[in-house]
């Protein structure tokens, strides 16, 4: 059995990896985990998650993250504006370059065309509609990505 978490910026990404990706990679012994980014932490100790806010937080997400030697892998998908440069930073896995611009972020953009579009009720079903394969054939960097979680374990049963 091989942990993976996955840091992801929200419920959107939360929800790929329950529901696309832990079933692919379950199989071969391979048990993505998703962590949401922590968006404030309160005196008294109260956390609260989804959304990338800083690059500072996201950093010590990830270094907390480090500190688990059970994971067999580390990886992100990021999202939000500034999460490139850490990834560069830290030498984690990514799927997809990311898109800097608050104007031209993939939700951004589909919004534009279809204004009741909502990212973490629609997301998850256009991601379950278009598969995985489908994806990997389109997006070589997705596919890269998912091989080398892929390459951790092996199909069994």
């Amino acid at each position: 059995m091989k942990k993976v978490l996955v840091y992801v910026e929200g419920q959107t990404e939360e929800t790929f990896i329950r529901d696309l990706l832990a079933p692919h990679l379950n199989p071969r012994g391979v048990y993505p985990i998703p962590v949401l980014a922590r968006t404030k932490r309160t005196p008294a100790g109260r956390t609260f998650k989804g959304g990338i806010v800083s690059y500072r937080q996201v950093k010590g997400d990830i270094q907390r993250l480090l500190g688990d030697r059970s994971a067999a892998l580390i990886t992100t998908i990021p999202q939000a504006p500034g999460v490139g440069r850490l990834i560069a930073d830290v030498g984690l896995a990514r799927p997809e370059e990311v898109n800097e611009g608050k104007e031209t972020y993939p939700s951004a953009r589909i919004q534009r065309h279809v204004p009741q579009y909502r990212k973490p009720l629609h997301g998850p079903l256009i991601a379950q509609r278009i598969g995985l394969e489908t994806m990997r054939a389109r997006c070589p960097h997705f596919h890269q990505w998912l091989e080398r979680l892929e390459s951790l374990g092996e199909v069994t049963g």
